[in-house]
């Protein structure tokens, strides 16, 4: 189908309905603010606990206390 000769209102609920609700609505999605993208792993790994699991911990510890988990998850090395 040539969508480019239709109208632009035409193109757009073609569009619209014809594409699953959720790849309409991914934009919307929370995104991890930066904390929880540098903490997440080092806590999945320290207690063992899934996204979910380790996402309520985050909540209830401090920065200090995430960045002890952090620097005992350390493994050495070079960069």
């Amino acid at each position: 189908m040539n969508i480019k000769n239709l109208d632009k209102r035409l193109v757009h609920d073609l569009m619209f309905h014809t594409t699953p609700t959720d790849m309409k609505t991914a934009h919307a999605r929370k995104q991890p603010n930066k904390l929880e993208k540098d903490y997440l792993q080092c806590v999945k790994d320290y207690y063992g606990y899934n996204d979910e699991k380790s996402r309520d911990v985050m909540k209830v510890l401090t920065v200090e206390q995430l960045e002890q988990i952090k620097t005992s998850q350390f493994k050495g090395g070079r960069s």
